[in-house]
């Protein structure tokens, strides 16, 4: 058997089943890009904007995007599990997904390992819904200012949904 028939037969991992969440697709590619951009923009001198981190807390998540206070890097030393809770977990619903999956996951993995806030972006209705423990829903259309109360960031929701 040549290297080439060897590597080949190297199964490839199934996206959806690797990371417990059906594949994104455009809508979901290009808020997650402009709610990055608009974060990193307003909110670089206090926290860090880091998308698509392998969390291991009691279980194992990958949010979209997460909210860290500032962190320190060493470029020499990559991690790819971070233990640490995020202080925001952000999760956009991708075509096919269900908002109880996502809720079961802040409840279940998020919220006990400490993280303060959960945001869930749902699309097609372009609406943002945050949970916080303890706490009743926030819901924000896509013309709001969404303002999390865990950590004072506000997002002007037109110019993420424009």
């Amino acid at each position: 058997m040549t290297i080439r028939e060897e590597i080949l037969e190297i199964p490839v991992p199934d996206y959806e089943s690797e990371i417990q969440k059906p594949m994104a697709g455009k809508n979901h590619a290009r808020i997650q890009t402009r709610l990055v951009s608009y974060l990193d923009q307003h909110y670089d001198s206090e926290f860090d904007i880091l998308s698509e981190l392998d969390l291991e807390l009691p279980g194992r998540a990958r949010p979209d995007v997460c909210i860290y206070p500032n962190l320190s890097f060493d470029w020499w030393d990559e991690v790819h599990k971070v233990q640490d809770p995020p202080l925001t977990t952000i999760e956009i619903l991708s075509y096919g997904q269900g908002v109880e999956d996502l809720l079961d996951k802040a409840r279940e993995i998020y919220f006990p390992s400490g993280v303060k806030s959960s945001w869930f972006i749902v699309p097609a209705f372009g609406v943002v819904h945050i949970a916080i423990p303890g706490q009743e829903t926030l819901t924000f259309t896509k013309k709001d200012r969404l303002k999390d109360p865990a950590t004072g960031i506000e997002v002007d929701l037109s110019e993420i949904f424009r």
